[in-house]
């Protein structure tokens, strides 16, 4: 029986589920021949990734356990090869600090995970445990600790402001290479660090030109709620996150077509928990006034928007235009569906893949966004 994975044992996933499976090939368990199961079926029994069990088959077949037959599966090697060679090819390991669950960041994932397999690296998906604010600051420097002692060669950080950047400087010298994608909102200094990030000015710029030209004069931006200063000061985060560069990108819109920014712009924070009406109320004095647009940052924030609309007998996409932002699979399902910038978190990935294989340090890559016109 293959042994499951022990999440209290600090080695990587993919290593535990490549140790157990080579257990039960030198064992005999697994005798030459024998198809494994699916990268399907081994992630539900092992509870993890595909993506995670993917790298352990790349391990096992580098050291000679298994190969793969095209269309059939992965068998079992004959044990004169199931030994590793006198000079086995080295993986590189790059840590995948991200979310999981949204599409946008898969996308990014999938494109890190084919280009940095194509040079030989394994990506280990890491969670996103270092920008839970519900650990605390200690808990992050623990596992900060735990990466250098895993020794990636590099590090993939999705760099907004819940990173405990302050951990992270005190440690920069022990990383091989960082990477921020997409964000990268930090007061402090990392010279050695890659930041390959979307171009936010950009994104606001296109989406309130389009507001504008769907005949809105009145923009509001609906966002999250600021950080408060005991945060910015314990993470060393930038107080002006990106919403703020988004912001001036449609003022600049604004103020080509000749509308004052001032009068006529309007910033409304998205109060949490759920159930909390504030945030509603506020979209709802806003667009009772007609002739507006709304920049929702974040294509799940559009939603309220649709609803508080629906609720005045408003309609979407004629009375109250609305842009989201990152181009989820939200902006496809809803109705109508949701005019949305996308970050190009692909072309991301792809540059941010080859500063890795290059080993490059200190690099500063902005990425243009693309506006995804849709019904709304």
């Amino acid at each position: 029986m293959l042994k499951k994975i022990d999440s209290s044992v600090p080695m990587p996933k993919y290593y535990q589920i490549s140790e157990s499976l080579k257990k039960q090939i030198v064992k005999g368990k697994l005798r030459p021949g024998d198809k494994l199961l699916s990268s399907r079926e081994l992630s539900e029994y092992f509870n993890t990734t595909q993506v995670t069990v993917l790298n352990a088959l790349r391990y096992l077949e580098t050291e000679g356990y298994i190969y793969k037959t095209q269309g059939k599966g992965v068998f079992v090697c004959e044990h004169k090869t199931a030994t590793p060679s006198s000079q086995p090819q080295r993986y590189g390991q790059a840590g995948l600090i991200i979310p999981a669950k949204d599409d946008m960041y898969q996308n990014l994932a999938d494109t890190l995970i084919t280009e940095l397999q194509i040079q030989n690296y394994y990506t280990i998906p890491l969670g996103s445990y270092l920008t839970d604010d519900s650990f605390s600051i200690e808990d992050k420097e623990q596992r900060i600790q735990q990466y250098i002692k895993d020794g990636f060669d590099s590090l993939i950080i999705e760099g907004t402001r819940h990173v405990p950047y302050r951990n992270l400087h005190r440690n920069k010298e022990k990383f091989r290479q960082l990477n921020y994608v997409i964000f990268y909102e930090t007061k402090l200094d990392f010279p050695d660090a890659n930041q390959i990030v979307c171009d936010f000015y950009k994104a606001g710029y296109l989406g309130g030109q389009h507001l504008i030209k769907s005949g809105k004069k009145r923009i509001a931006m609906l966002t999250f709620e600021p950080y408060s200063p005991a945060l910015v000061t314990r993470h060393g985060c930038v107080k002006e996150t990106f919403d703020f560069m988004i912001a001036a990108g449609i003022k600049q819109a604004m103020n080509e077509a000749g509308i004052n920014f001032k009068s006529n712009f309007s910033v409304i924070h998205d109060i949490f928990p759920a159930r909390d009406s504030t945030t509603e109320n506020s979209i709802g004095d806003f667009i009772r006034a007609g002739e507006c647009g709304v920049f929702s940052v974040a294509d799940f924030r559009a939603l309220k928007v649709y609803h508080v609309a629906k609720k005045l007998g408003l309609e979407t996409g004629r009375d109250v235009s609305v842009v989201g932002l990152f181009n989820t699979s939200w902006a496809e399902v809803i109705t109508p569906a949701l005019t949305s910038v996308s970050v190009n978190e692909s072309q991301i990935g792809k540059i941010t893949a080859q500063c890795i294989t290059e080993h490059a340090k200190g690099e500063r890559i902005t990425v243009s966004p693309e506006l995804i016109i849709r019904e709304s």
